[in-house]
């Protein structure tokens, strides 16, 4: 069985540059490659603001996801998270309806 995702975003380049992905807040990752990546998932602003918090110890912090080449993700975050890969131009996201 085939997910289907009703995009409601462009397609944005996660290259080592932070992108919120159209601010949208269920985002599907894909790498186009062969390559494994790792992805940071990132609050720019507090939790009492608008970010995320990821973890107990700070009102800012990061997450990490491993993506292995080919793979994709639906990460779910606050519109200011921001998402971006440590290294390589393979990765891609959009912003997807949530599921109902």
């Amino acid at each position: 069985m085939a997910n289907t995702f009703r995009p409601i975003s462009n397609v944005v380049s996660l290259s080592t540059a932070a992108n919120d992905v159209h601010k949208g807040t269920s985002v599907v990752v894909v790498t186009t490659g062969t390559t494994d990546r790792t992805i940071v998932i990132a609050n720019t602003e507090n939790a009492a603001t608008g970010g995320g918090k990821y973890g107990t110890f700070t009102t800012t912090s990061q997450a990490e996801i491993y993506l292995k080449g080919g793979e994709y993700v639906v990460i779910n975050k606050k519109p200011t998270d921001t998402i971006k890969q440590t290294a390589g131009t393979d990765v891609r996201a959009f912003a997807i309806a949530k599921k109902e």
